[in-house]
């Protein structure tokens, strides 16, 4: 047994996390921590494979695959999705995530793929995505960083049915600490990638 398979067994089956991270932390192979990354329900065991993570494809299929497991703090919210995703700077791998992670509806984690957006720079990939994304929040990503002036003008030109969306958000909330009081809500939004188009468009001029 060479000494990354001894690593690795101990990152897979120590009764304790930190004896996992410590084995992990030592681990140089990209295929076991891939691995550990993707299958371990553990976040801190997923969390140190994927900061040893150096395979750009890995990575991405991290952030497209990996259980959404999360850590909820008083002063963060830190996910291995998004961990994986600070470690991408391939422009044909972030477009990948923003074409198929999954994403989340999860208010206190940014969602995977308009993460991904923001840390695209090729404006070809953005014009696709502000274009045709099936997700009105990852096309408002994309619109933001969009520096084509003539595709801007056409985005803020187009119409309401293509480029505005408008939607009604109910339910209802706690207001005392003893559950004995609560409120509805039935909140109406509209996002309109025309006046984002517009709003750009002012601030390249």
């Amino acid at each position: 047994m060479t000494n990354q398979e001894m690593l690795a067994n101990v990152a897979k089956n120590a009764n304790f996390s930190d004896s996992r991270v410590v084995a992990i932390k030592k681990l140089t192979n990209q295929n076991i921590l891939f691995d550990l990354a993707i299958n371990s329900d553990d976040f801190y065991v997923a969390l140190a494979a994927v900061e040893k993570l150096t395979d750009q494809k890995m990575l991405a299929d991290v952030v497209k695959n990996a259980p959404f497991i999360y850590l909820k703090s008083s002063s963060q919210h830190r996910s291995v999705r998004i961990t994986a995703l600070d470690k991408l700077t391939d422009q044909k791998m972030l477009a990948d995530v923003v074409k198929n992670a999954k994403g989340t509806t999860w208010s206190t984690i940014k969602d995977e793929r308009v993460a991904a957006v923001e840390k695209l720079i090729d404006q070809k990939i953005l014009i696709d995505i502000a274009e045709n994304h099936k997700d009105k929040w990852v096309r408002k990503a994309a619109v933001e960083k969009l520096t084509d002036l003539k595709v801007l003008t056409m985005i803020m030109n187009g119409s309401e049915e293509k480029y505005v969306y408008t939607w009604t958000e109910s339910g209802s909330y706690e207001v005392d600490s003893y559950g004995e009081n609560s409120r509805t809500y039935n909140d109406t939004y509209t996002i309109d990638l025309r006046e984002i188009a517009r709003e750009r468009l002012a601030d390249l001029k």
